[in-house]
């Protein structure tokens, strides 16, 4: 009996350590909960590809805003009727292509384009003293899409001319702006021994006539006009000789043709270090910096200036809105192409408006003094 007695109580023990064997194992499986955590450390992929997406996006959304901007500011200058974008524009040059005026109205051709987002053509009318090419412009539909070369103070004085008495004058056009001035100056040969310096030259030509070149005589050219304040004012005897060009003037004068030379500013600045010439004196508002060891008529004692300034203008009938648009971007068209210019001899003077008008009034003013009119001198009223 105590036989039977100890095998059931070792069965009944074998079986209580089996039970508790069995309810430990889900402790030990609560390993694979522990392991499924992993997803959440994979999805940083996910996670780094998302944000790698949304930047993605904001950069193109970044480089789509850039682009409407840019193309809203190109298209800043667009009016109503579609200008300046419906066909190109031409600039008239009155003058012939590759000389200082063709070459200086490129180079703001070419910073007007990019300002306006649009094409502006050159065209060259030379002859006539500019006029075949105003008239041109003159004639020409006023719908935006021609401008000319404005010379100051050669429209205003055309109705003065009693050589050649024009009844075209500025209320034919609507001006734009003033782009550059060119100021005159006085050369003389350096293997000329009858005079050294402006002292000099001014005596000798009190007492012997002497011959410079002008593009025509008389009041409507700058150079032939220049020549006569020294006459007038200063008691000189200089003729004109008539030349098509200021390139053909300086070859005459190289030749020793011509005793002197008026000229501008950019006709002496390229070979004034080769041994040909001297310049005696600017015609300048101060010394000039182009020339800077070379006096302006105030620093001689004499109280002239003298300088052609050259801008831009429409014919007379465009819209206002144009206007306005075509004064910004050429305006800061100039203003780009200043340093280029410079080089070239002249300097940058934009102006538009009633500052523009001031300065083209008192450019004529002072061309009338020299040959004793005023205003109210008209060969034609």
């Amino acid at each position: 009996m105590k036989k039977v007695l100890a095998i059931v109580m070792s069965l009944m023990l074998g079986a209580s350590l089996a039970a508790c064997g069995g309810s430990s194992a889900p402790a030990t499986t609560a390993a694979p909960a522990a392991t499924t955590a992993a997803p959440a450390t994979t999805a940083a992929p996910a996670e780094t590809k998302a944000a790698e997406e949304t930047k993605a996006e904001e950069t193109k959304a970044e480089e789509t805003k850039a682009e409407e901007t840019k193309a809203a500011e190109s298209g800043s200058y667009e009016t109503a009727s579609g200008w300046p974008k419906k066909k190109n524009i031409t600039l008239i040059v009155p003058a012939g292509a590759g000389g200082t005026m063709d070459l200086v109205a490129r180079l703001v051709v070419a910073e007007l384009e990019k300002e306006l987002g649009a094409t502006v053509v050159v065209e060259n009318v030379p002859g006539g003293g500019m006029w075949i090419g105003l008239k041109q412009a003159i004639n020409s539909d006023p719908d935006g899409y021609t401008f000319v070369i404005y010379n100051c103070p050669l429209v205003a004085i055309a109705n003065y001319n009693d050589a050649n008495p024009m009844e075209e004058n500025p209320s034919n056009f609507t001006k734009i702006c003033n782009d550059v001035v060119d100021y005159g100056a006085l050369a003389i040969r350096l293997n000329d021994e009858r005079y050294t310096d402006f002292e000099s030259f001014v005596a000798y030509a009190k007492e012997n006539p002497l011959v410079c070149t002008a593009g025509a005589r008389g009041i409507a050219n700058g150079d032939a006009s220049r020549a006569e304040w020294f006459n007038m004012n200063l008691g000189t005897q200089i003729d004109v000789m008539t030349v098509d060009s200021s390139a053909d003037g300086i070859a005459r004068f190289y030749a020793g043709d011509t005793d002197c030379f008026f000229g501008s500013i950019g006709d002496l600045l390229t070979d004034q270090d080769a041994g040909i010439y001297k310049v005696i004196c600017t015609f300048s508002e101060g010394r000039s910096e182009l020339m800077p060891d070379v006096p302006c008529m105030q620093e001689l004692g004499y109280d002239f200036a003298d300088y052609v300034a050259r801008g831009f203008a429409f014919p007379a009938g465009v819209d206002q809105e144009i206007i306005d648009n075509m004064v910004t971007a050429l305006s800061k068209a100039c203003e780009a192409a200043g340093p280029k210019v410079l080089e070239m001899g002249m300097e940058t003077y934009v102006v538009s408006g009633t500052e523009y008008e001031e300065m083209e009034q008192k450019l004529l003013t002072e061309r009338l003094a020299i040959y004793g009119k005023t205003v109210e001198d008209k060969a034609i009223p």
